[in-house]
């Protein structure tokens, strides 16, 4: 199995169907008439800077989107276009399941179908990080489910048969506390434009596997220990000191914002 022959589209007709409406395509939406058709445009979105391809991506999303042209031929295109960055995100996930070419596949149509062309750009990479994320709140991880629902990311489920219903009403995890506590101080950095969505999304994974991994609290808690940081590149395909710049550099920004807020409270 691979995220290709996951999507399927090889066998949908759905790429014979883009090639027909290419040319009408181009004349709704002229920033696609760099090129005849799919093939093309594939491989000429690949040979571009972001900058320069990310407003024909735009152009196929809204094609793609489901509240656009709701197209299915141009979500196709989009998805084989965008499909070695899934591949990638599939091959970083295989340590945590064997089904991760499946669960990307599935996650990136839902990305392409999804895509909120009337308010964001840079297209590949946000369709890259969000389809990572789907996959990850499908195979609960915390960092990716808090974002969505706190409290059932902070849950642990427990064996009604165990004797643990005998001792205690529920089950304390104090790392879900710390983890609670880093998402408000991300999202609130965020909001104020000091950080990037892909930082907060970095973070909470090095806190998530900080606490797999059992890493020694030290500078930043641990965040960028070695062991997680390489253990964090290994997943996203980069290399583990990449990880530690940007994880640092975020951290920092983190711990600035926090000591201001000290001093105005």
């Amino acid at each position: 199995m691979s995220v290709e022959s996951a999507l399927g589209l090889a066998q949908s007709g759905l790429l014979d169907e883009a090639r027909d409406k290419w040319e009408s395509w181009a004349r709704s939406h002229p920033v696609l008439g760099v090129v005849r058709g799919p093939e093309e445009f594939r491989a000429w979105a690949r040979c571009q800077r972001p900058a320069v391809s990310d407003e024909p991506l735009v152009a196929l999303a809204e094609l793609a989107a489901t509240d656009g042209g709701d197209d299915r031929a141009a979500a196709a295109v989009l998805a084989w276009t965008l499909l070695p960055a899934a591949t990638r995100v599939a091959a970083g996930l295989h340590r945590m399941t064997t089904r991760s070419d499946e669960l990307v596949a599935a996650q990136l149509w839902v990305e392409v179908r999804t895509f909120s062309w009337r308010r964001r750009r840079k297209v590949a990479a946000n369709i890259k990080c969000d389809t990572r994320a789907g996959v990850l709140r499908e195979l609960m991880v915390r960092s990716q489910v808090g974002r969505e629902d706190r409290t059932w990311a902070h849950t642990v489920p427990v064996d009604p048969a165990t004797q643990v219903w005998d001792h205690h009403g529920g089950v304390e995890d104090d790392s879900g506390e710390r983890r609670n506590y880093l998402s408000r101080i991300l999202d609130r950095a965020c909001a104020e434009h000091l950080i990037a969505e892909a930082d907060r999304d970095l973070v909470l994974l090095l806190a998530e596997v900080a606490d797999e991994v059992g890493a020694r609290p030290s500078q930043y808690a641990g965040l960028t220990a070695s062991k997680v940081v390489d253990t964090v590149g290994e997943t996203l395909g980069v290399p583990g000191g990449k990880v530690k710049r940007q994880g640092t550099r975020t951290l920092q920004v983190l711990a600035a914002s926090v000591r201001n807020l000290d001093r105005a409270g």
